[in-house]
């Protein structure tokens, strides 16, 4: 067993600073709502809206600011750190490259709309995420919200009765039964999701930024946690196998 030497001087000097950090302890709050300017939640924890953040789209988030987070979706479960089933639908802010938020200045360290931001990041604080994880638990800004009454929301409605993360759970798992049926189900569903995006661009003149919000990201994505892999030949779709991937939660 190896011990570590400490020398009589590193010693005090280690006392005296443990001695320092108890005086300072009793006048101050360790639970206290703090924000000490890391950036770290920027950085990793991107927030997801909810119901009554909705007055900030439009005024402060552009629909090619946000994206979806399907229910039912494999996603990365950063609180968590592993993998899991999305039980919700979500809303959130897009990241960067990088998995920063995109209105988070790396130079300064600052989120540039601060006065506007989010109920989750006004509640986060890294001494204190309680009031954080009681704003989770309220209700979340969905598509349906968004865009009541607009006509929008039926081709929305329609392209989730078609290829829902359920579905295409489903299917996929029935390929060891159902064999090539279940793949050509599997690459319709991938058409359909790549074709609908292409179509609201061509045919209703919405911006491309904003199909991830509309549609969620794209289904192609998703088959990766499955080990499968989508190849395109001109208009022809081919499933192959991924030699390394992540699987998806059972």
């Amino acid at each position: 067993m190896k011990f570590l030497l400490v020398t009589s001087k590193a010693y005090y000097t280690i006392l005296e600073s443990l001695r320092y950090l108890n005086r300072l302890s009793k006048g101050f709050n360790m639970k206290a709502k703090i924000c000490k300017r890391c950036g770290r939640c920027c950085r990793t924890t991107p927030p997801s809206l909810l119901e009554e953040d909705i007055g900030l789209v439009g005024p402060v988030f552009d629909f090619g600011d946000l994206y979806t987070i399907r229910e039912g979706e494999t996603v990365w479960d950063n609180l968590e750190d592993k993998l899991i089933v999305s039980p919700y639908e979500l809303i959130k802010i897009k990241e960067t490259a990088d998995g920063e938020c995109i209105f988070y200045n790396h130079n300064s360290k600052s989120c540039t709309i601060y006065d506007s931001r989010p109920l989750q990041c006004r509640e986060f604080y890294c001494t204190d995420p309680s009031d954080f994880f009681k704003a989770f638990e309220k209700p979340k800004l969905t598509r349906a919200k968004i865009f009541s009454g607009n006509n929008i929301l039926k081709l929305i409605e329609e392209h989730e009765r078609q290829c829902n993360h359920t579905l295409l759970d489903s299917t996929i798992k029935s390929i060891e039964t159902d064999g090539d049926s279940a793949v050509e189900k599997i690459i319709r569903m991938l058409r359909y999701d790549y074709e609908i995006r292409i179509l609201a661009n061509s045919r209703l003149n919405i911006d491309q930024t904003y199909m991830d919000l509309l549609f969620g990201r794209p289904l192609s994505s998703a088959i990766k946690y499955y080990g499968l892999l989508l190849r395109q030949e001109g208009n022809s779709f081919y499933l192959t196998l991924s030699p390394d991937y992540q699987k998806a939660p059972s």
